[in-house]
């Protein structure tokens, strides 16, 4: 078989696979005919090599590609082997499909050439493992399930491991380096530096050569720096050799992005220089925790400047002398930088007039997303070439700003810049740049574009900003760590800060708890120019719950949120190891206008393409996944964005009914406490019961027993919540109310029910115990099934602002204004719930409620509950039974004849011939509409849930949903139904 042969096969594979059909498929031709492509797939195509991409769209307005599968032929081993190191590299799709003579190989692109690829011989098409990676597999999320996605072996956490052993060793072996990290990873960054130029063709032998004076252990240093191949000469030279060479490339360049001065070189060792040396050019490998960590598997020529920056940005993070950690800062992942970067352009696309400022921007991983986009949009015919190395620099000074407190973060991120414009116009060596540009040093400085400064020092003076993007350090100034809910000990806060919160309007800038996000945003509105666009991630604390009532509240009335990303669902996901939730905000900086609208996406890890483990790689967002509200109405509430954010459409129309419900009919739960005489307290401290909690085997117990003595030594206004005879409702939903028949003490964990007369003292209780209430004794059995019912649990998921981020708290505000359908302890169907067979549908009895709500009801106790705080259910992947098929396909034609702009009834069905590729098909015909009016169901784009087509007609439609379980629920039939709505509407207007 020869080369042409192979090509055929290829071919015929991909049309196989339904790649070649699609418009998302990309080959060298797109590249050669100048069509724009992100970067990361010009690259695979020209430099790599690769015969072809298949990729999707992201489902944000700009439509941008994101690669998915890597195809590409070999030869030899050889070939396999150069194919899937770079891939790896390149660290950003998930696939690679090696085509070879006898045999096609699927390989993971997110792990090493080490690991094993799984082999096809012989007939291609009844092979499961390919007919996974077809097209249409690919788009639909119920098909990611079946991927081991290994989210550890890729390139960032791998280097990252290695780094760190290196830096280890080192300091290890030279005690002046034992305290000095920071010099320690300077060194390391100088010798990336020069492989990464040399092998990108930048740094060239002739320019060395030329260039660089020096003896013998120059030219030895000069020779192993231009081979990966080790060839012992890193015996023959030493830390002052490799320095000539670094000096000489900085004076060529324009300064060192990683500077040693001269008193710190003092402190390195040859030995160290040549560890280095080896470990990153020549492949020795280090030993950690039993595994071997080694940089052979690297390929410096396709390295992503965004791999290296965030490289670095973790590693600097990680230092035992970095105060970074104690702020509350965590790496931007790369797939979260591109989603932001998205968004702010579907509301300002980024071009040669912007000015984008990242105020807190670590090591650039949004400036250098920014500079490629502009680059991208402002490509000559043909593609950036040599000759525009002018405009490319000018586009690079214009455009991109930066604020770093560390100076190692802030060269991180010139240095990212610079590679990130090399890979546009660098591609030749250092001397034709030099040449071009007239000069001798052709980067720029960037001194005036990123400061090493407090971002509240305002180093840019009176300048302002058409973008002000980045991701703040969220915890609170005073120490608390967001991202773990860890505190630490309160941290100084710099005079620039002080200065900067005595300026800020308390009222109408409020910050919550100090936080250091909440002062950045701030800061942001005051660098943007008037109308610009601000997009930051923010802790979801800032903007969801009781606590941010007032800083969400004057986001929305200062500025003009254009779209909300509540990404809750994906926590310990999106940050390595973080609790706390995200909440990206895409605002104008300006007073919104009555009629503006906020888009607002909630993903679920379940409809997005993540494989078995869940590593986040992409966001993709749907029609169906994204709602959109009035920004007044960010405005109302008591709890922020909660309602608009966190709650689903079903969701939230049933808490506004069942809140207009029980303010009519009086039956709260804080009612019913109030008509039976009843109060709820919280815990308390021993610093406010004189108590000290009891531990056992050295661990603090949370409810512990009293003795007389204890409880007398409370003070008198507390002591009845700890005197026993009470009910015992813990904070955290889920968790069994209990009741206490004896004295204990328990923390603010807690809240506790008890009859309001012991709150009195009486002279009469030193002769004896006061008489049992006995009302009281008799509603304890039905009260603490109220409490443990799974209604009440749904209840917290509608009323508890922070229940559906982690699941921690029932705040004793929120338990207050659920519904309590008794009128007091002695109501007969209070009373009756005590011994109920089904306490739900006792409860639910006695509230009157009608199908919907118990549908819903019903949903959230077997299927939905089991979202919270970040989870997936195992059976949400599993497909409906009919049953649920029934109850979607009613609430959809029920929310659809509801509706104002759709005339006629609604006739909807799921026929089943439809199924195929984890898809199936919803139709709805409206107001006798016939089949032939059904429009083509809509394709190309990824199938997290459901996906829309509506007719010209406005009569016909057709819904292409996933047929997992998640996607066939009542509250999906809602949301569905409002995208449907949406279409509808858009058609009619355009129609008028």
């Amino acid at each position: 078989m020869n080369a042409d042969d192979l090509v055929h096969r290829l071919d015929a594979l991909c049309e196989l696979l339904g790649y070649s059909a699609s418009s998302t498929f990309l080959t060298s031709a797109d590249v050669q005919d100048g069509r724009p492509l992100p970067h990361a797939i010009r690259e695979a195509l020209r430099t790599i090599g690769v015969s072809g991409v298949f990729a999707m769209k992201d489902g944000s307005a700009t439509g941008r590609l994101k690669a998915v599968v890597y195809v590409a032929t070999a030869v030899g081993e050889d070939d396999v082997h150069r194919l899937r190191k770079e891939v790896w590299t390149q660290g950003v799709v998930p696939f690679l499909v090696i085509v070879m003579i006898d045999r096609v190989l699927v390989c993971s692109g997110f792990e090493p050439p080490s690991r094993n690829a799984h082999v096809v011989r012989g007939e291609l098409l009844q092979n499961h493992k390919l007919a996974q990676l077809s097209a249409e597999r690919l788009r639909s999320s119920i098909t990611w399930q079946d991927f081991d996605i290994t989210a550890s072996s890729k390139v960032d956490d791998e280097l990252l491991a290695a780094i760190q052993e290196l830096s280890k060793q080192i300091r290890q072996d030279n005690i002046a380096l034992k305290d000095r990290p920071d010099l320690v990873s300077a060194l390391i960054g100088r010798f990336l530096y020069l492989y990464v130029l040399i092998d990108r063709g930048i740094v060239s032998q002739r320019w060395l050569d030329n260039t660089v004076l020096g003896g013998r252990g120059v030219r030895n240093f000069i020779s192993d720096a231009l081979s990966a191949a080790r060839s012992g000469g890193a015996r023959r030279w030493g830390r002052n050799d490799a320095f000539v060479v670094f000096d000489a490339l900085d004076a060529a360049i324009n300064g060192s992005v990683f500077p040693i001065v001269e008193a710190d070189r003092t402190l390195l060792d040859d030995e160290s220089c040549r560890l280095i040396h080896c470990v990153l050019r020549a492949g020795e490998k280090l030993k950690s925790g039993g595994r071997q960590l080694s940089f052979f598997d690297i390929s410096y020529r396709v390295i992503r400047t965004e791999t290296i920056s965030a490289l670095y940005e973790r590693f600097v993070a990680l230092k035992g002398l970095q105060p970074k950690k104690d702020k509350g800062v965590f790496y931007t992942p790369p797939c979260l930088a591109d989603h932001v970067l998205d968004r702010i352009e579907e509301t300002a696309p980024l071009d040669r007039n912007s000015r984008l400022l990242d105020p807190a921007a670590g090591s650039g991983i949004f400036l250098v997303g920014a500079f490629r986009r502009i680059m991208e949009r402002h490509a000559p015919a043909g593609g950036w070439r040599l000759a525009n190395l002018h405009e490319a620099r000018a586009l690079l000074t214009d455009c991109i700003h930066g604020i770093e407190e560390l100076p190692e973060a802030a060269n991180v991120c010139r240095f990212s810049l610079y590679l990130t414009l090399l890979d546009y116009v660098g591609q030749v060596p250092i001397e034709a740049l030099r040449e071009a540009f007239g000069e001798e040093k052709f980067l720029p400085s960037l001194s005036d574009n990123i400061y090493a400064r407090d971002a509240f020092s305002n180093p840019f003076g009176s300048r302002r900003f058409t973008h002000v993007v980045g991701n703040p350090p969220w915890s609170q100034e005073g120490g608390q760590k967001d991202r773990t809910n860890q505190t630490r000990d309160k941290k100084a806060s710099s005079a620039a800060l002080e200065e900067f919160k005595k300026r800020l309007d308390g009222k109408a800038e409020p910050v919550g708890h100090n936080r250091l996000a909440d002062l950045f945003f701030w800061l942001g509105t005051r660098l943007a120019e008037e109308g610009a666009t601000l997009g930051f991630v923010m802790p979801a604390r800032s903007l969801i719950g009781k606590h941010s009532n007032g800083f969400a509240k004057a986001v929305a009335a200062r500025t003009t949120p254009t779209f909300i990303g509540n990404l809750a669902h994906l926590r310990r996901k999106l940050f390595d190891g973080a609790e706390a939730a995200a909440c990206l905000v895409i605002t104008r900086n300006r007073a919104p206008d009555r009629d503006d609208k906020v888009s607002i996406y909630r993903p679920l890890l379940s409809s997005l393409p993540l494989g078995k483990n869940f590593p986040i790689w992409l966001l993709p967002a749907g029609p169906t996944d994204i709602q959109a509200f009035l920004v007044r109405d960010l405005r109302e509430g008591a709890a922020g964005w909660f309602e608009q954010a966190m709650l689903s459409a079903l969701d939230r129309r049933t808490l506004r009914a069942l809140s207009t419900w029980t303010s009519a009919k009086a039956l709260s739960l804080s009612d019913f406490l109030d008509r039976s005489n009843l109060v709820m307290h919280k815990g308390l401290s021993p610093a406010y019961t004189g108590v000290e909690r009891r531990k056992v085997d050295g661990r603090t117990e949370q409810i512990s027993p009293l003795t007389a003595g204890e409880l007398d030594r409370i003070p008198a206004n507390y002591r009845a919540r700890f005197a026993g005879d009470v009910v015992l409702l813990p904070r955290t939903p889920g968790q069994l109310a209990i009741h206490l028949a004896g004295p204990h003490q328990f923390p603010s964990t807690f809240n506790v029910i008890h009859p309001a007369e012991r709150d009195s003292p009486t002279e009469d209780e030193t002769t004896g115990p006061r008489e049992k209430n006995k009302a009281w004794c008799d509603a304890v059995p039905a009260l603490l099934a109220y409490f443990n019912s799974g209604l009440v649990n749904y209840f917290s998921s509608l009323y508890a602002p922070t229940y559906l981020i982690d699941a921690m708290r029932f705040e004793r505000d929120d338990l207050l204004q659920v519904p309590c359908p008794f009128r007091d302890l002695t109501d007969p169907n209070l009373l009756a719930i005590g011994d109920a067979v089904d306490v739900d549908e006792a409860i639910l009895d006695a509230m009157g409620a009608g199908d919907e709500f118990r549908s819903a009801f019903r949903e959230f106790q077997s299927f939905r509950k089991d979202f919270g705080n970040a989870q997936v259910p195992e059976s949400a992947f599993e497909e409906p039974n009919d049953g649920e098929l029934r109850s979607y396909l009613a609430r959809l034609q029920a929310e659809l004849e509801a509706a104002g702009n759709v005339g006629g009834r609604a006739t909807c069905e799921a026929p089943l011939d439809t199924k195929i590729d984890g898809r199936r098909n919803v139709t709805i015909l409206i107001g006798g509409a016939s089949r032939n009016e059904l429009p083509p169901p809509p394709s190309g784009g990824f199938l997290g849930a459901s996906s829309v087509a509506v007719s010209n007609s406005a009569q016909a439609a057709v819904l292409v949903k996933s047929v997992a379980r998640y996607a066939w629920t009542v509250e999906q039939a809602v949301a569905d139904a409002a995208a449907l709505r949406s279409d509808i509407s858009k058609l009619q207007r355009m129609r008028r």
